[in-house]
């Protein structure tokens, strides 16, 4: 399904139930000490998320060489795909995007998460078919945050 610098992305089968989903394989040896632990760190805030506006991970396995995250696959691709696709959104296509997007946010925030990465390349679309049913995904960046005023590290995506 697609791939980055640490990770190959496939689509699979649930062989008992034939449910689709999406695993992201990521080699264990590409890894900084401090990569390992952000994807750790990332799993377990996963785990505790629980919102039909968030990817969804189902499982987590590793062996010796990889870690395999089961993830809630999102066959429409990336939102900034379909906007380059059609163009424009009107107004109030925007409008319902940004207030999905606000409760699966202000979600996190209750659960003293923040996301740290927001962009259109990181709100998946469900299905082919609807422009608004977007997921938040990768939550490679995100911290969970107890006090105020705690963030001070720059990361996410410089453009």
């Amino acid at each position: 399904m697609g791939s980055g610098a640490y990770a190959v992305v496939y689509e699979c089968h649930h062989k008992a139930t034939g449910r689709k989903a999406a695993v992201k394989v990521v080699e264990r040896s590409k890894l900084t000490v401090e990569d390992d632990e952000a994807l750790k760190e990332e799993v377990a805030i996963l785990r505790s998320l629980k919102h039909d506006h968030i990817v969804g991970l189902f499982d987590f396995y590793h062996d010796k060489h990889k870690y395999y995250l089961v993830l809630e696959i999102c066959m429409g691709g990336e939102l900034f795909d379909r906007i380059v696709e059609k163009k424009s959104y009107n107004e109030k296509e925007a409008r319902d995007l940004v207030r999905i997007l606000f409760d699966a946010l202000q979600y996190c925030h209750r659960a003293s998460v923040v996301h740290r990465d927001l962009k259109p390349e990181n709100l998946l679309l469900e299905d082919g078919r609807d422009n608004a049913n977007i997921k938040l995904a990768d939550f490679g960046f995100a911290q969970r945050i107890y006090t105020p005023n705690s963030l001070t590290t720059q990361c996410g995506t410089p453009g």
